[in-house]
């Protein structure tokens, strides 16, 4: 379900990392009630600045709340992370904590990885069969 939040942006902090050899880049927004907003979209982090009174929309998602979109108070400017309805990298991170976690079973069972990240897969297309 969409919520909506508000607030003055405190700070804002840039956290870089490489994850299976591929580079990203994380933007934290930290508000003046002390909650932090993340997000990998560039055009998000690098348009805001601390001091700007904004608005977020966004969905929790167990403990994280994906930002779809944030917009400054009294602005028509509008910078949305990605397209409404591509969720593709959320579900392919949702892939790879799924995988992760079924490496973690069975370390004795002689399953291929190939078919670990196969059934990885499978279980995230009907997770999001289910929510859809």
């Amino acid at each position: 379900m969409m919520e909506t939040k508000t607030g003055t942006i405190k700070s804002v902090s840039v956290k870089e990392g490489n994850t299976n050899n591929k580079v990203w880049k994380s933007y934290t927004f930290e508000m003046e009630d002390g909650k932090k907003y993340s997000t990998f979209d560039e055009k998000l982090g690098t348009t805001f600045k601390a001091g700007d009174s904004v608005s977020m929309e966004g969905e929790a998602n167990g403990k994280y709340w994906n930002m779809k979109s944030m917009v400054k108070e009294n602005s028509s400017e509008v910078s949305s992370n990605k397209p409404e309805q591509d969720d593709t990298s959320f579900y392919t991170a949702y892939a790879k904590d799924v995988f992760i976690a079924l490496m973690g079973i069975g370390k004795t069972d002689v399953m291929p990885t190939k078919d670990r990240m196969n059934q990885a897969i499978k279980l995230v297309k009907q997770a999001k069969e289910a929510f859809s």
